[in-house]
């Protein structure tokens, strides 16, 4: 199967008819993308952040069912993530496999959020969780911690420019080193949004050198839908998915 064949799906959020209902700026979901956001959730309000992706790997084809992100304010400059995963397919020349990748439990925080300033900085730690099914657990707790930077180019955040720095600990040789750059934009008068960018996962063996693209739509003040892909400069791989937000 190929990420062509899934295109036609790209077509659903735009076939949408367009508004003039502006985002409410305090609902700012983490997906789509590869990177997160350094908006931190209030004091008591949580996401549901979840969506289906189509990954080509070559002579390997995976679905994922799920990508559960629940978000939930803590209390003012620190949120709670807890990373419940997906049910994954994936399908090989002579056999199949299926099975859950271990879930991540983490923190959100800032450190950086003057008022009336166009600079966001913000920190993450979380660590995965050996709980997972076979043969997609790892059977071990990776730590990993990031940096989160936000920056509007634009007044009324039209443009904006997001970047991650983050390291996740493995045995061995195994450890990641995350980068991304990701413009943003917003539609003037729509609810309608988008971003770009790069992606990095270095690793000491088969890094991962995606650029990607997306697009949402903020259909009310709580509920947000997305369409994403992405391709592999290194390896040739690709992805494409849809997703969603909630906001309870």
């Amino acid at each position: 199967m190929k990420v062509r064949t899934l295109l036609p799906l790209f077509s659903v959020l735009l076939m949408l008819p367009f508004t003039t209902t502006r985002a409410q700026p305090n609902f700012v979901p983490d997906r789509p993308g590869l990177g997160d956001g350094s908006y931190i959730l209030q004091p008591k309000i949580t996401y549901l952040e979840s969506g289906f992706e189509y990954f080509e790997g070559g002579a390997v084809d995976q679905f994922s069912l799920g990508q559960v992100l629940f978000r939930h304010g803590l209390v003012p400059g620190v949120e709670m993530r807890v990373q419940v995963n997906s049910f994954i397919i994936e399908t090989r020349p002579l056999d199949n496999e299926t099975g859950v990748p271990d879930p991540g439990l983490g923190l959100k925080f800032d450190l950086l959020d003057q008022q009336d300033s166009c600079f966001q900085l913000s920190g993450m730690g979380s660590v995965s969780v050996p709980a997972g099914y076979s043969p997609f657990t790892d059977d071990r707790w990776h730590p990993s911690a990031k940096l989160i930077a936000d920056y509007d180019l634009t007044e009324g955040c039209c443009w904006t420019f997001n970047s991650n720095l983050g390291y996740t600990l493995g045995p061995g040789e195994t450890s990641i080193t995350t980068i991304t750059f990701t413009p943003g934009f917003a539609i003037p008068e729509t609810n309608y949004g988008g971003y770009f960018g790069y992606a990095g996962f270095l690793k000491e063996q088969n890094s991962e050198h995606f650029v990607e693209a997306g697009l949402t739509r903020m259909v009310d003040h709580a509920l947000q839908l997305d369409i994403n892909t992405g391709y592999d400069l290194n390896n040739g791989n690709s992805f494409v998915g849809l997703g969603l937000a909630v906001r309870f």
